[in-house]
C-alpha cells in the first residue's frame, strides 16, 4: 500500500480542533470528501441510511457498507490536527463476515502477544496516519477472525520518492519536509481491537489516541494526524476464507 502516490481532498475542519468524519453519498453515489485507493481486486461498497435511525434524510445518519472477496482497498480523508493528550477516536462497527483462517505466512497471536511483523486479513481496519518523518506512522485498529484481543505488530514498507510520478499530486505537496529525503520507511502498526466473529450488532469503539501511540513509540510525543482510512483486506486469506463483510458509522474524533 502506497499512500504517498494519491491525491487527498481537502480538509474538512480549519483550526486545530478535531475535524467532523461523516459518510455521505454524493452525487455519484460514492463517498463524499473521501478517495478511494484500490491496491488489489474490486472494491465493493455502499452508503445507506441507517436502518436503526430514525431520521433517514439526515445525510450524517449513515453507514459505510464494505464487501471485499480477495481484494485490498482504503478510503481515505485528509484531516489535518493536532490531537491533544485526551483526544479519543470513536466509531461503531459490525462484521458479517469474518476471514478464520491464517495467511500462509500468518501466525495466530495469542491475546495480547506482540509480533515483530505478521501477514493477517480484516474484514475492516480503521486507521490514522501520523505525520512522523521520515518514518510515517499509519496505526492500524483492526477487526480480526485470527488473532486474539489486545494482540499486535507492525509491519514496515520502504518508499523511493524518486520513483514515484513527477507530476506529484497535490497531497504530497502537503508534506513540505519531503524535499529533505530520498526515500520514506512507512510503519503500519496494528492493534487487534476486535476478535472473531461474526458479529452482527454494533460494536462501540472508543481509542485513546496518545495511549495507543506510545504503545509502540513510548518515548515519542504523538505527532500531528493528516489522515483518516478505512479499509477491509482479505486477499492475504486462504481461499474460502477470504471473503469479508463489515460495516462502520459514526466515525469522529473527540477531545472531552
Amino acid at each position: 500500500m502506497i499512500l504517498l502516490s494519491m491525491d487527498y481532498p481537502e480538509p474538512s475542519s480549519t483550526g486545530s480542533g478535531p475535524p467532523t468524519t461523516s459518510f455521505v453519498r454524493d452525487a455519484d453515489g460514492g463517498l463524499a470528501g473521501w478517495y478511494l485507493k484500490r491496491t488489489l481486486g474490486e472494491a465493493r461498497y455502499s452508503v445507506e441510511p441507517d436502518p436503526a435511525d430514525g431520521d433517514k434524510t439526515n445525510p450524517s445518519h449513515t453507514v459505510l457498507m464494505l464487501h471485499c472477496t480477495n481484494a485490498s482497498f482504503a478510503f481515505w480523508r485528509y484531516d489535518p490536527f493536532e490531537p491533544g493528550p485526551r483526544t479519543l477516536l470513536c466509531w461503531e462497527w459490525k462484521a458479517n463476515r469474518v476471514p478464520m483462517e491464517p495467511p500462509a505466512k500468518g501466525l495466530r497471536l495469542a491475546p495480547g502477544q506482540a509480533a515483530l511483523t505478521q501477514e493477517a486479513a480484516s474484514p475492516i481496519q480503521v486507521i490514522i496516519g501520523f505525520a512522523r518523518l521520515p518514518r510515517p506512522v499509519f496505526l492500524h485498529y483492526t477487526w480480526n477472525g485470527v488473532n486474539g484481543l489486545g494482540s499486535s505488530w507492525k509491519n514496515t514498507q520502504n518508499v523511493n520518492l524518486k520513483d514515484l510520478p513527477r507530476d506529484i499530486p497535490d497531497g504530497l505537496r502537503r508534506f513540505p519536509l519531503l524535499s529533505a529525503f530520498d526515500k520514506l520507511t512507512l510503519e503500519y502498526p496494528h492493534i487487534v481491537i476486535e476478535s472473531g466473529g461474526p458479529k452482527e450488532g454494533w460494536v462501540a469503539e472508543s481509542r485513546k489516541i496518545r495511549d495507543d501511540y506510545q504503545r509502540f513509540y513510548p518515548n515519542e510525543e504523538v505527532p500531528r494526524i493528516v489522515l483518516i482510512g478505512v479499509q477491509p483486506t482479505t486477499f492475504g486469506a486462504p481461499l474460502g476464507s477470504n471473503v469479508g463483510e463489515a460495516s462502520i458509522r459514526n466515525l469522529r474524533f473527540i477531545t472531552p
